[in-house]
């Protein structure tokens, strides 16, 4: 099975989500306007606040199905690469560490040596 069709990341779930946050949000945003209009003034700012995370909530789900359309016609494959493998890498030549990176663990050797972790003074 795909990363994409496994449990809550499947496309279903995703437009299941959207079609009942959506609506919920504006049923919401209804429900504070009406309690607003009776007197109750802080329900004025969920009055914008509601409408402004439905549109989040729909500019979340147009871009989250574009993504896995492409996904899907790249063959599995995001922009980002290949999905991420359970199973562990195999060290290679290419692996080893540059001059740079050498340099940098080293200095941090040293500043270990001259203040150890822990503090300065803490002996165990």
């Amino acid at each position: 099975m795909t990363a994409a069709g496994r449990g809550l990341g499947s496309t279903a779930a995703l437009h299941l989500v959207g079609a009942v946050a959506v609506p919920a949000c504006l049923v919401a945003a209804v429900i504070e306007l009406r309690r607003a209009a009776s007197g109750n003034g802080l329900s004025w700012a969920y009055v914008v606040e509601w409408p402004v995370i439905a549109g989040y909530g729909v500019y979340l789900w147009v871009r989250l199905t574009r993504e896995r359309r492409a996904v899907g016609a790249a063959g599995g494959v995001s922009a980002a690469g290949p999905p991420h493998s359970r199973e562990p890498r195999q060290a290679s030549e290419e692996d080893e560490p540059d001059a740079e990176l050498l340099a940098w663990r080293a200095y941090l050797a040293e500043l270990h040596a001259q203040d150890p972790p822990g503090g300065p003074g803490l002996t165990r």
